[in-house]
């Protein structure tokens, strides 16, 4: 932008010379204001919000450089759409409060509007400190408009609030108001709430994402693309709505508790990410015919056995797999993972990356691809990922070169002539709780 409208060298030197051409004007003279408000938006795009509270943002610095600037900005409403907040001190509140009714007022009356609220982990609420309650509702009031005026102009909302907040209830109440223009709704960390909480019921919603919510329903996902949800109390998932989300085309399930999504066809749905618990009921009655991106992260080699075992699932299909375990292992073998992981390559024959979460399970699939299933990936070009390094599957003999590749610049120790006794002597300790 700075090269668009800083001042032609060569036009000043030509006045400089001949004094009858006039004074020297900058190239920002000759522009509309069409073009420059243009240009703002690029910035705005372009631009991440992240920064101190008493800073100005990037797109506050328009405001300072001339009074045209100024003015085109002000009258453009899209640039004071998004609404970042990230409260790390209570002392804090009144500034971000100012900051927020800035920003609405001057995105209009009818701008659709971007909202993040979030609170820093280690903040406190001191409980002799009434009035830090009372500011923070002015801020949520602040958000929402006291009857609800604003939401009605939400486009996507973030909310991300830690124990320390210990506002939950007013968050709660934040969200109640009717949100027509909704897109994508995120929403994290209801601990302490007085009771279950009702989200709003947008029409339109594309993208929900919930993690950690004492939920009373969830809001419509008819429309719902890309849908995220973590939860430690299965109770709290709507079953009824995760099926009724017929058009997914990301799904992302992380529990580790038993559960069992009902009966579901998802025809749209090609990214499938699934962290804890996969039991025998989970997935078992879904359908995802064109699935191509799939990730496990599961906490027993049985969920890689019940994955394999949905009907649902064409794993043929797949283009891309992320396999691993979390920190949380129940079974105390590597020999348990050995077979499902085998029938998982088996059939995952179409794969054009394989990326692998970490070294345990790096060393059990180098293993497999030297022998078991050495037959596998001849014919085509297999993408091998591990701890950002990446390397091209090698064909007959140097498969073993490429796979000692990888492990050597992901500094592992090269795979070599290791026997499986050798293997599940090295990742015996990988297992352990």
């Amino acid at each position: 932008m700075a090269g668009v409208l800083s001042s032609s060298s060569s036009h000043g030197n030509a006045m400089k010379s001949n004094p009858n051409l006039g004074h020297t004007r900058s190239l920002n003279d000759f522009l509309p204001n069409e073009l420059i408000s243009l240009t703002f938006e690029y910035l705005f795009y372009d631009s991440e919000e992240e920064f101190e509270l008493g800073e100005p943002t990037p797109i506050d610095t328009l405001l300072l450089v001339c009074k045209r600037w100024y003015n085109i900005a002000l009258t453009n409403t899209l640039l004071w759409s998004r609404i970042e907040i990230f409260v790390k001190d209570v002392l804090e509140i009144d500034s971000w409060t100012s900051y927020a009714a800035s920003r609405i007022r001057r995105s209009g009356s009818s701008q659709l509007l971007d909202v993040t609220f979030e609170t820093a982990w280690n903040l406190e609420f001191p409980k002799d400190k009434v009035a830090h309650y009372a500011a923070a509702e002015v801020l949520l009031q602040t958000l929402s408009g006291p009857y609800g005026e604003t939401s009605t102009r939400w486009k996507s909302v973030t909310v991300n609030v830690t124990r320390g907040f210990a506002m939950a209830d007013s968050i709660s109440k934040l969200l109640s108001f009717p949100t027509p223009h909704l897109e994508a709704l995120s929403v994290s960390g209801f601990y302490d709430v007085s009771g279950p909480i009702t989200l709003p019921n947008p029409p339109s919603l594309r993208l929900l994402n919930l993690t950690f919510c004492r939920l009373n329903r969830f809001p419509n996902t008819r429309a719902v693309t890309h849908m995220e949800l973590a939860t430690d109390d299965i109770t709290f998932w709507d079953m009824g709505a995760i099926a009724e989300a017929g058009l997914l085309q990301s799904l992302s399930l992380d529990c580790w508790h038993e559960y069992a999504l009902l009966p579901a066809r998802y025809p749209f749905l090609r990214s499938l990410h699934l962290r804890g618990r996969v039991g025998s009921r989970s997935i078992i009655d879904i359908s995802a015919p064109n699935l191509e991106e799939l990730t496990l992260q599961v906490d027993d080699s049985e969920g890689y056995s019940n994955v394999i075992q949905c009907p649902g699932l064409d794993l043929r299909r797949l283009r891309y797999a992320h396999i691993g375990w979390p920190h949380r292992i129940d079974n105390a073998s590597i020999e348990l993972y050995l077979q499902p992981v085998r029938e998982f390559l088996n059939l995952a024959t179409g794969l054009r990356t394989l990326e692998l979460e970490h070294r345990p399970m790096a060393t059990l699939v180098f293993k497999l691809l030297t022998t078991h299933c050495r037959h596998l990936f001849q014919e085509h070009t297999l993408i091998l990922q591990l701890d950002e390094e990446a390397v091209e599957l090698g064909h007959g003999e140097k498969r073993l070169e490429s796979l000692d590749d990888l492990r050597v610049r992901a500094e592992c120790e090269p795979l070599g002539d290791a026997t499986w006794e050798d293997i599940y002597r090295e990742l015996a300790s990988c297992l352990e709780f």
